[in-house]
């Protein structure tokens, strides 16, 4: 029997983020270096290597878009 993976967009999806933590990776001479740069305006700097991870959530409704269906089949080795 073959296997398929499939995706189905949502249309929407309604609920509640509650808590996260920004990942990334940054260059400098040292971690004091760092430090000192979040205490000024070139912290804002830093944030364009830092992506948003969501820890928690909650989803209260959703709804999923048949129209947009994507079906692979997964190749057996």
């Amino acid at each position: 029997m073959k296997k398929f993976a499939i995706y189905i967009p949502t249309d929407y999806v309604v609920g509640r983020l509650r808590y996260g933590h920004g990942e990334g990776i940054i260059e400098a001479e040292s971690k004091e270096e760092i430090l000192k740069k979040l205490k000024t305006e070139e912290a804002y700097d830093i944030l364009d290597y830092i992506h948003l991870e969501v820890d928690d959530w909650d989803v209260d409704d959703y709804e999923y878009d048949f129209s947009s269906i994507e079906i692979d089949e997964i190749e057996e080795i």
